[in-house]
């Protein structure tokens, strides 16, 4: 039960599989007067947040028009690459199409990615990072993150 899972990342564009280990995850209370979980995981042995900051990605959280949902505005070395954004369950237009009911249930566990990035392993590494723990910041932090933000706003 504490061992990582084995998964095999392909890169369908570039015909590149690669096999990766991704741990389970956790969760831990940061101890502060805006209380805060934070939740993370390991992929090939080291903790996800400190991959992606050690591979120069960093994160950016919006709120999304209209929704609660996030978007995540993803940079690399100073330079945006991606934005994630929550999606329905239906990502491709013509899909939200034939089914307009569902496709307005948006769900955290569906993503549309739009990048120019020609490393995909970066993006789609980030987009687990947040869809396996849940974080709204790229330090894995949730809600205390939100009310930091909305107090800076006022």
């Amino acid at each position: 039960m504490t061992q990582a899972y084995g998964f095999d990342f392909v890169d369908h564009e570039n015909l590149i599989t690669m096999p990766h280990l991704v741990g389970h995850e956790v969760e831990t209370d940061w101890n502060s007067f805006l209380l805060d979980n934070n939740y993370t995981f390991e992929l090939d042995g080291e903790d996800i947040w400190e991959h992606l900051k050690n591979n120069g990605v960093n994160v950016e959280t919006e709120r999304m028009d209209g929704t609660i949902w996030p978007r995540f505005r993803v940079s690399r070395d100073g330079v945006e690459i991606a934005i994630i954004e929550s999606s329905s369950r239906y990502v491709h237009e013509e899909d939200a199409r034939q089914h307009p009911k569902l496709s307005e249930l948006i769900s955290p566990g569906y993503y549309r990615i739009r990048t120019r990035e020609k490393n995909f392993d970066v993006v789609f590494v980030t987009a687990m990072a947040f869809a396996r723990s849940g974080a709204l910041n790229n330090e894995g932090g949730t809600y205390g993150k939100i009310i930091r933000n909305a107090f800076k706003k006022m």
